[in-house]
């Protein structure tokens, strides 16, 4: 197995399924420590993920966090979360997303106002950290 990414700190948002667990398991296979952010697994948000006990299981090294990439304070912290357990943060892979599954004509502006803020605010949030 290939282990270029030994003693380095990965974030990944959105890791509880999909794309982002698959990145999550990926990094950890290459020997990468892994921050696992996810705010839920569920389409509406809600229920938890095990992708960092995955990790684990299968002997790598990561903690969770199911900060929202949306909101600034808990976008900082997901980022105090890995400093705190890894005292670094090297790259971030931001996958963060959700689907509110309306067209405009039956979506509420709360919903649209919702998937903006988690695609595009992210990009945001993450950015101006240093």
């Amino acid at each position: 197995m290939n282990r270029d990414l030994d003693g380095k700190v990965v974030i990944v948002t959105g890791a509880g399924r999909g794309l982002g667990r698959s990145h999550a398991l990926e990094f950890a296979r290459g020997g990468a420590r892994v921050l696992v952010n996810d705010l839920g697994v569920a389409v509406d948000g809600t229920g938890s993920s095990n992708t960092a006990q995955s990790v684990v299981a299968d002997g790598g090294v990561a903690v969770a966090n199911t900060g929202s990439v949306a909101i600034e304070q808990e976008a900082r912290g997901i980022i105090d979360t890995a400093l705190q357990a890894f005292g670094t943060v090297n790259i971030v892979i931001k996958n963060a997303g959700i689907l509110r599954d309306k067209t405009f004509a039956n979506g509420a502006m709360d919903n649209f106002r919702a998937v903006l803020d988690v695609h595009l605010m992210e990009d945001d949030q993450f950015n101006t950290f240093e």
